[in-house]
C-alpha cells in the first residue's frame, strides 16, 4: 500500500492552480492544520502519481490612509502627512507620491528609504525607493512647505495623493496660528 501527503507552498504573490493531477486526490489544507492561504494539499493514492500546477504572480494591491495636517500661517502652510500603506498579494519596494502643488519638495521619513526622488516636476510626482520589498504595512510621513500669497486673504489646500494605490482614504486637519482666523470656502 502506497500513502501520503503532499503539500504545495509558494512565496507570498505566487498562486499555484491544478492543472492534472494522476493518482493523488486533491484536499483541503485545513485538514491538516494549515490555515494559511496559498497552500495546496494532495493525498498520494499510488506509487506513479503525478501532479501538474500552473503558477500565477500576483500584483501587489495597496490601499493608502492618509492623515493629512495642515497650519496655515501668515504667507505661508505647512503640510505633514503621515501615510499608512496595506499591501496585500505581494511585496512592494517603492511608491508613488503626488505633491499637493507641483514645484513642492517633500521631505519623506520612513523605514528602511534607498532613495527619494522628484521624477516628473511637471507633474509633482516623487518616488520613495526602499532598500527592500515590504508586505502587509509601510508608514511614512512626508513634510511640505508652500508659499502663499497673504493679500488674497485665501489659502487652497491640496492632498497629497497615492499614486498606484487601489484606494486612499484620508482625513485633514487644519490649523491656524495664533493671529489668523480661518474659515472654509468650500468644501468637495
Amino acid at each position: 500500500k502506497h500513502s501520503g501527503v503532499l503539500v504545495v507552498s509558494g512565496e507570498r504573490g505566487v498562486r499555484f492552480t491544478t492543472v492534472k493531477r494522476e493518482g493523488v486526490s486533491e484536499i483541503n489544507p485545513g485538514e491538516l492544520g494549515i490555515a494559511q492561504a496559498g497552500y495546496l494539499a494532495f493525498q498520494l493514492l499510488r506509487p506513479d502519481w503525478a501532479v501538474v500546477l500552473k503558477t500565477e504572480v500576483l500584483a501587489p494591491v495597496i490601499r493608502a490612509e492618509v492623515v493629512q495636517r495642515v497650519e496655515a500661517m501668515e504667507g505661508m502652510v505647512l503640510g505633514k502627512c503621515f501615510v499608512e500603506y496595506r499591501i496585500d498579494n505581494a511585496g512592494v519596494k517603492s511608491f508613488l507620491l503626488q505633491a499637493p502643488q507641483t514645484n513642492t519638495a517633500l521631505v519623506v521619513s520612513g523605514k528602511n528609504l534607498a532613495r527619494v526622488q522628484e521624477v516628473a516636476r511637471s507633474n509633482g510626482l516623487w518616488k520613495v525607493e526602499l532598500n527592500n520589498k515590504v508586505e502587509n504595512s509601510y508608514s511614512l510621513e512626508v513634510s511640505y512647505q508652500i508659499q502663499n500669497d497673504p493679500t488674497k486673504q485665501e489659502v487652497r489646500i491640496l492632498p497629497l495623493r497615492t499614486l498606484e494605490t487601489e484606494a486612499q482614504k484620508g482625513y485633514l486637519v487644519v490649523m491656524t496660528s495664533p493671529r489668523l482666523q480661518i474659515k472654509p470656502k468650500a468644501v468637495p
